[in-house]
Parts: C-alpha cells; structure tokens; sequence
C-alpha cells in the first residue's frame, strides 16, 4: 500500500531520502513545501519505504527495496495514475527513477523498460571567470531573467526557455519570486543560452543550477561565461553551495563545470523508465 504524506508529517519519513538528499537538492525543496511534490510511504506511523514524485517526469524511491507489496503499489501509482496524467503529452515517452544504491537490482523488475543511466555530481569550489564581462565577444549579452527581461520578444518566442521555467516552477511568477537566472542574447534579439537555478532551499543558501546553449552557438566558450554570470550573482547572494548534475556521456558539461570552478563531489546511477 502507499499512503500520502500530510506535510505536517515531512519530518516522520525524510530520513528514508537522507543520503540521496545529500545530493540532491529537489528532495530538500519538496520537504520545505517549495516545490510540488507528492511524498508516499508504506506506513505512516513507522515507515520502511519511501516514494517521491517530483514535477512531472521524475520519481524517488528509497528504504526498504525489498517491500514486494509497496513496490506492486508504486508500479500501479506510475502507470496507471502518474504516467497517463503528467506525462501523457511527452514527445519524448522517459522518466527519471532517483534511488538509493541498494535499490539498484529492484527497480528493473518494477519498471521492466528501465535502463541505468550514469550521473556525475560537481559541487563549487572557486569562480573561475571574475572577469567574464570582459571576455564576453561584442556580438553578444548576458541578462538577469526578470520580469522586465521576459516581457522581451525573444524571451516570449523561446520555447525551451518558458518550458524550463514551467516544467520546474509551474509560473514565471513563482519563478521570478523563488529564484534567479541569466541568459545569453546573440544580436541583442537572440537567445543563445540560459541558466537557470533549479532548485534554491528555503536559507537560500544552497541551489542547483542547470545550463543550456543552443546548438549553434556551442563550442564558442560562451557557456562558461554565462555560468560564470550566474555563480557570481550566487556568490553576492551569499549562497556558496552549489552543484551541478551532468550526464556521464556529456564531456562539454563536465569540462565546463570544471572551467567555471566546481570540482566532482561524486559518481551516482539513475534508472531512466520507458513508457508508450
């Protein structure tokens, strides 16, 4: 059985999630009720088995992998409640499986399309580019995303862009008010790249941050620099706890964090789920 958990009751279960939340600031962000989240136990009195489903595509598990019968009930909760309502207009038919590492043999026998997906975790160390407003060629400018910035055209015709802002934080409202990012404009009327805080705790002194270039101006040292924007408004933020997540198979992402001056914390698997 999954029972939900009432928020007034977070702090009875979060131990279940302590060592993925090490790592993972979106567990922290759904326990401090800033983020839409749903939290789902095995017991409510004396749980064993932890689920967490976050956003829309993604699912926590952790605790006891051997509850045959919570594990029945999370694989009904995914495919016949989560997957036809939050993920049903996906183009691109994934979701992510966060776990803990003694979950690792358990999950393909409840999610059969599952495939292990190798993640690396970078942490600040030292911002590498002060002087990146220097380095920044003529052609090109990097804003603060505000209200101002998204009343501009080309922050309305950006499809990525508004999706990210939607896909993590429902509103541009909720964004604008909880968090903070910088984009990168070509031509003062193209958006090159953006960089988003993905995730911000309530101290506000720990995020995550997320970066895409657009194909085209990639390779063009314009990502470190727009990153380097970002961890310089963190740091007069007075936020110095910083990670970034990146894809094993993804060198530029690795080898930019490491420019900008994150230095690897440490190497985790997910499981990536396939529906139709």
């Amino acid at each position: 059985m999954l029972y939900n958990v009432p928020k007034s009751d977070y702090n009875n279960c979060r131990f279940l999630f302590s060592k993925i939340e090490e790592y993972d600031l979106s567990i922290t962000v759904v326990f401090e009720g800033n983020y839409f989240g749903q939290v789902m136990v095995d017991n409510l009195e004396n749980p064993q088995t932890g689920f967490i489903q976050i956003g829309n595509r993604t699912i926590i598990l952790a605790g006891d992998e051997n509850n045959i019968e919570f594990n029945r009930s999370v694989k009904a909760e995914v495919y016949e409640k989560i997957i036809p309502t939050k993920m049903k207009n996906y183009v691109n038919k994934f979701f992510y499986i966060i776990h803990d590492p003694n979950w690792v043999a358990t999950i393909p026998t409840i999610f059969h399309n599952s495939v292990i997906d190798s993640r690396k975790y970078y942490t600040f160390h030292e911002l590498a580019y002060t002087d990146w407003r220097e380095r920044l060629p003529e052609m090109y400018s990097i804003h603060r995303i505000d209200e101002e910035f998204l009343e501009r055209e080309e922050s309305k015709n950006s499809i990525l862009l508004n999706k990210w802002i939607k896909d993590i934080y429902q509103t541009q409202v909720n964004f604008l008010q909880r968090s903070f990012g910088y984009c990168l404009v070509y031509q003062d009327k193209e958006i090159a790249g953006y960089n988003l805080i993905n995730y911000i705790n309530e101290k506000r002194d720990r995020v995550e941050m997320g970066v895409v270039t657009e194909t085209q101006f990639q390779r063009k040292g314009l990502t470190k620099l727009l990153a380097s924007a970002t961890l310089e408004h963190c740091l007069k933020e007075g936020i110095t706890k910083i990670g970034w997540h990146t894809n094993e198979k993804n060198i530029a992402s690795q080898k930019t964090a490491e420019s900008v001056g994150f230095v690897l914390n440490r190497d985790y698997d997910i499981f990536v789920g396939k529906y139709s």
